[in-house]
């Protein structure tokens, strides 16, 4: 066989192993997460968060598409990239626990609002200097990425976010 052939046909199969990656983890269903709420208008839907709220039994996966690879692969990309940070942060961090349990340290950890009926996980809560400090771990194309700097305003998916969490 062609040794272009053989490449092309490994890419779809690489591809491929994105989707799958996307359709083994669980459909999000009860009451919505903080992430569903602050998505962007295009993809925001009032109906769907309802309706996963009242009847999650019912709720199902879309059908994945051969054209969702890259978009699933940059969320993988956005895990790791999770990953990676929160490993620093516990290994030479000063992560916080809840409620003081040192078997619960405050990296990706599920809350629950009972007033306001949502779902919420920071990325990461520290303490640094003295100070509780809520991070929200975001990934940028290396262009964005080098046109910010720590004088100006964060991230605005990162600034929402964590307003939201400190509320």
């Amino acid at each position: 066989m062609n040794l272009r052939t053989v490449a092309a046909l490994f890419k779809q199969d690489v591809l491929e192993y994105f989707n799958r990656w996307n359709e083994d983890k669980p459909l999000r269903t009860g009451f919505p997460h903080a992430s569903n709420i602050l998505a962007p208008e295009h993809s925001f839907c009032m109906r769907q968060l309802v309706l996963a709220a009242t009847h999650p039994d019912e709720c199902q996966k879309p059908e994945t598409k051969s054209w969702d690879a890259l978009q699933n692969a940059r969320f993988k990309n956005g895990w790791i990239l999770h990953q990676k940070y929160q490993e620093l942060f516990l290994k030479y961090g000063k992560v916080v626990y809840f409620n003081d349990n040192l078997t619960t340290p405050e990296l990706d950890y599920s809350h629950f609002d009972d007033s306001r009926l949502l779902w919420f996980s920071p990325d990461a809560i520290l303490e640094v200097e003295g100070e509780r400090m809520v991070v929200e771990i975001k990934g940028y194309k290396a262009e964005t990425f080098d046109k910010m700097d720590e004088s100006g305003d964060p991230p605005i998916d990162a600034h929402k976010q964590c307003n939201l969490y400190l509320h």
